[in-house]
């Protein structure tokens, strides 16, 4: 099976996943393994009603205390990553200069690049992408034409290309004359991502003549790690 393939595969395992269909029979329409349908689909809950339905069909009777007990799970991690999301927003509070001023640097320690004088941040998440920029833009002198972008992606989306320029050139709100030519992945061991077309690969920002200024956040990452020195 082909790459593309495998993502139409998946793509339809977990439409008919969503409406009601069991594991086993989504592998023999589909022509792939029960346990990679249930990989694909693990993060799908079934309603009573779509479990009574699979039940009323004799095809997983055996089996519907597990699947109650599965749904019950799920329901519980839900309640869970809201409850502690919730701690997470009262403990972090509102952002101040100072908080924003250290995460900026701290985003650049673990995404940005360090091994050559070119001040580049490069990752595939819209918001942590913004906030550097917003960061660049508060505390240093970068004005947005500074920006320079390039977008990378597997080759097996050259055809979406268009449509991945114009999503990032929203995320950043630049014009696509600020981005350069993609560059084009040859993917060995192939991701399988849930939607296909919902897939935009990683932008790399760059800072037009950032040579200096890539000299001074390292220096900023420099004294925020001083505490192995014993200043914390």
């Amino acid at each position: 099976m082909n790459v593309v393939a495998k993502y139409k595969e998946r793509i339809q395992a977990r439409e008919l996943r969503q409406a009601g269909e069991s594991i086993g029979i989504i592998g023999r329409k589909l022509g792939v393994a029960k346990s990679t349908v249930s990989s694909w689909c693990s993060d799908i809950s079934l309603s009573e009603e779509q479990i009574r339905k699979l039940a009323s069909r004799g095809e997983i009777a055996a089996n519907i205390g597990r699947l109650h007990a599965a749904e019950n799970r799920r329901r519980e991690r839900q309640v869970r990553v809201k409850y502690y999301g919730d701690i997470g927003l009262k403990r972090v509070g509102k952002m101040k200069d100072r908080d924003l001023f250290m995460l900026g640097v701290g985003l650049y320690w673990a995404e940005g690049c360090k091994k050559d004088r070119n001040t580049k941040f490069i990752n595939s998440d819209p918001v942590m992408i913004k906030l550097w920029m917003k960061w660049l833009l508060k505390f240093t002198n970068v004005k947005r034409k500074d920006f320079l972008f390039r977008i990378g992606i597997s080759q097996i989306h050259r055809r979406r290309i268009d449509k991945v320029t114009s999503y990032w050139s929203k995320v950043v709100g630049a014009p696509e004359t600020q981005f350069g030519w993609p560059s084009f992945k040859k993917v060995v061991n192939r991701k399988v991502y849930a939607n296909f077309e919902d897939h935009y690969g990683t932008l790399m920002v760059t800072v037009r003549r950032g040579t200096n200024l890539n000299y001074e956040i390292l220096g900023m990452i420099k004294a925020a790690g001083n505490f192995e020195a014993g200043s914390w």
